[in-house]
């Protein structure tokens, strides 16, 4: 009887590099996909109620009725001394800086309208004073600069005690020192409703988006209706609004839901669906490409296109590519959602801050869109693992034949 040895089994090199293949893949796919953490984070000053990049970068932050510029990159928002400051004669109700960053608009409880310009030591120029026919308790919100800087428009209104109520929407143009456009309106009751409430100037300063009962387009100069908004329900809220530097899209953050609108035409292109009890913040990106939003509630689902996902408990900040609309990138670490996004001049960065008493944190977060490819990196390790587990399928039935 002739005694054999069994085979060893041949080496399977193969079989071992397409599993460290899969491994690197799926590896990558899921970093890709993980949560941006904050690169930056500050607590908030006490009194803080907003903040904004200027034009060369520093982070400008709004405390009661001072404005303070600091480094981000080198600074301590907590303990750092400003590099420059403004101290308003009030409260600050709202504020917004030139696209030069020579400029710098500021709205008090007062209901004035301050200019202000020589940096760092800013030197008042200009005071527009809104004075409703009811008096009252006065305010200025809603600041924005053309893109050449030349006009600015605001948004004051007052009530009073009896619930006589007026706003006042106005674009001033600073060359001239005249107003190019103006909407005033009182009404009387405490349910009674602006025809506009908010105006949004277009980064070309021709046209103005007026919102109230009424959603409207109209150009500045000669007040011409350009045309309605059509809401896409009755109830329609919008909260916040970013039109894009390139005067493509119109985005409007509301509650549970985001609207992308086409600005030539006015045709809603997207909605972005949330929880319902969520308030959206909007930023479009310098260049156009991307949008951030960020939510404002503390549990359920996030936010993307069609259905929800699972989240942790609270809303995300998301970085969303414009040219298909598709969530690339999601910013965790806010406990209650964002209260405010602004990006940085150079579209690197994205600032925020904690909505609510829980979070008193500033955060500054890195943009970096993932590739486009981002899908193939788990087909591709899907793919190898599945070559292994076919390979080593068919290796063992061939060895039990043998």
């Amino acid at each position: 009887m002739v005694m054999t040895t069994p085979r060893s089994a041949p080496a399977r090199p193969w079989g071992c590099i397409l599993l460290l293949l899969a491994a690197l893949l799926l590896v990558r796919g899921a970093w890709l996909t993980w949560p941006e953490q904050s690169t930056k984070e500050w607590s908030r000053p006490v009194g803080m109620h907003a903040l904004a990049f200027d034009p060369h970068g520093a982070l400008v932050v709004q405390v009661d009725s001072t404005l303070m510029w600091y480094d981000p990159t080198t600074q301590d928002l907590a303990t750092g001394t400003p590099m420059a400051t403004l101290q308003a004669d009030g409260d600050i109700t709202s504020f917004a800086i030139s696209p030069d960053g020579q400029w710098v608009a500021t709205g008090t409880t007062s209901g004035t309208l301050t200019l202000w310009t020589e940096a760092p030591n800013w030197r008042m120029v200009e005071r527009l004073t809104f004075v409703p026919p009811a008096g009252g308790e006065r305010s200025v919100r809603a600041i924005s600069f053309s893109a050449d800087g030349h006009s600015v428009c605001w948004v004051a209104s007052s009530y009073t005690n009896d619930w006589v109520q007026t706003i006042s929407i106005r674009v001033w143009d600073r060359i001239t020192r005249q107003d190019r456009f103006t909407f005033t309106q009182t009404v009387k009751g405490e349910r009674a409703y602006f025809d506009y409430g908010v105006g949004y100037l277009s980064p070309d300063s021709q046209q103005i988006v007026l919102i109230g009962t009424r959603l409207e387009l109209r150009r500045v100069d000669d007040n011409r209706l350009v045309y309605p908004f059509v809401r896409i329900s009755g109830s329609e809220y919008i909260g916040s609004v970013a039109i894009s530097p390139d005067q493509q899209w119109l985005a409007s953050g509301g509650q549970g839901q985001v609207i992308i609108r086409r600005f030539s035409d006015g045709a809603v292109v997207q909605v972005l669906k949330g929880r319902e009890s969520g308030s959206y913040q909007v930023a479009f990106s310098p260049d156009s490409r991307y949008l951030a939003i960020g939510g404002s509630t503390t549990s359920g689902s996030g936010l993307l296109i069609g259905a929800p996902f699972s989240s942790p408990a609270w809303e995300p900040v998301t970085l969303w590519r414009v040219a298909n609309w598709q969530r690339i990138q999601t910013f965790q670490g806010h406990r209650d959602g964002a209260n405010a996004i602004v990006f940085s001049p150079d579209g690197q960065f994205i600032a925020t801050y904690g909505s609510r008493v829980a979070d008193l944190t500033i955060r500054i977060w890195r943009v970096a869109p993932h590739n486009p490819f981002e899908p193939f990196f788990w087909l591709g390790g899907g793919l190898a693992l599945l070559l292994v587990a076919v390979g080593r399928w068919i290796w063992q039935r061939r060895r039990a034949r043998a």
